[in-house]
């Protein structure tokens, strides 16, 4: 039996029994799902296109003039002629990268294909295509798998702390004599400086060993955002001794705050920050954007933090190591940056991810939940 409006509960019925009505209600139902819509005819031609579709291809804003939904496709950067020619067939699926302007680095997008059914009325002759962004369900594999990994190593990590806490502390004092005795005297002064710069970064890299080692619980409260990440580059441009490197914060944001253990972001940062400096050997201008998200996939709004350069960026063989303790790229650092700044994302909830930026160097991006998980 063919079912008709006339066999549906009566509060269903009124809907369709106005063309208004019925309409803005099946639109609304398309742009309340929880993916992209591209509607089609069996002649790929365009018949409707939600907004959350043209945020995931890079259109929003833009002007849609395409006569077919292919052609629409083809203006994403990402989308080429096979994933296209995957589509064409009916139950067709594929995955791509597309850009936006959200997004620079691109976001993973599964792309599917159905054709459109119903109960209702004859509607044979049009599909749809679904866009899902799985873009932040890729980090989270991603940071799961490394959790697996990072089980070993803590024991060395402890007892290279040990044998560093008490050499560094003895530098320390005895270079902060020197400079006293030697004050007045500019080149015995800048000598004093460079020894005493030396011992801050000795620190930092002792620290991580430290933290790594012991995996201290946060002690969550509120931090301000922009204070934080001001305080962790004047940190990062009293570590560059040369002045080879500038720092630009680019946070449209307030004075909004974050639940979270202000040391440990601090620490997070400097380290982000270290990566960027060790990648660009001749210095150059790091970047650091900040934006508060909605939703990016940790379940409530958060915040993005992204860390850029234009360094050397990072070999597609080693891309799946860079986070193990100790594994470097790098003739100035020690392996155990990227590793700190995932155990720190990770239990403020967040998530970490790293991948080579267009034009050359990389972008690390941290995702921070605003408010902290209830234990």
């Amino acid at each position: 039996m063919t079912i008709s409006p006339a066999h549906l509960p009566k509060a269903f019925a009124s809907i369709f029994d106005d063309p208004e009505r019925s309409r803005a209600c099946f639109f609304a139902v398309l742009e309340s799902m929880p993916y992209g819509i591209v509607l089609a005819d069996n002649a790929s031609r365009l018949q409707y296109i939600s907004l959350k579709a043209r945020r995931l291809l890079g259109l929003a804003g833009s002007s849609i003039s395409c006569s077919t939904c292919f052609d629409l496709l083809r203006r994403c950067p990402g989308v080429t002629e096979e994933a296209i020619a995957v589509l064409r067939t009916t139950g067709g699926r594929c995955t791509v990268r597309c850009r936006d302007g959200e997004q620079p680095e691109g976001r993973v997008v599964i792309l599917a294909r159905q054709e459109l059914q119903s109960p209702f009325l004859e509607l044979a002759g049009y599909f749809i295509l679904t866009l899902t962004d799985v873009t932040y369900q890729e980090i989270s594999d991603s940071q799961q798998e490394r959790n697996r990994r990072y089980a070993a190593m803590q024991e060395m990590a402890l007892q290279m702390n040990q044998d560093l806490k008490n050499p560094l502390g003895s530098i320390e004092l005895c270079a902060s004599m020197l400079r006293r005795e030697v004050e007045g005297d500019p080149a015995s002064t800048r000598l004093a400086d460079q020894i005493m710069q030396a011992v801050r970064c000795m620190d930092v890299q002792l620290h991580n060993y430290r933290t790594y080692a012991s995996l201290p619980s946060p002690r969550f409260a509120p931090v301000e955002i922009k204070g934080w990440l001001k305080q962790a580059i004047a940190d990062l441009v009293a570590m560059d001794g040369e002045h080879l490197y500038t720092f630009r914060l680019v946070a449209e944001l307030g004075q909004q705050q974050i639940q979270a253990d202000a040391d440990m972001l601090r620490l997070l940062a400097v380290n982000a920050g270290r990566n960027c400096m060790e990648s660009m050997a001749s210095g150059g201008e790091i970047v650091v954007r900040v934006r508060l998200m909605a939703d990016c996939g940790l379940g409530q709004s958060c915040c993005e933090i992204r860390f850029e350069d234009r360094g050397t960026g990072i070999p597609a063989a080693q891309m799946d190591k860079i986070f193990d303790p100790f594994f470097t790229t790098k003739n100035r650092a020690n392996g155990m940056g990227l590793p700190i700044i995932h155990f720190i994302a990770e239990r403020h909830g967040g998530m970490v991810q790293v991948e080579n930026r267009e034009g050359g160097g990389t972008v690390l991006t941290v995702l921070l939940p605003l408010m902290a998980a209830v234990s």
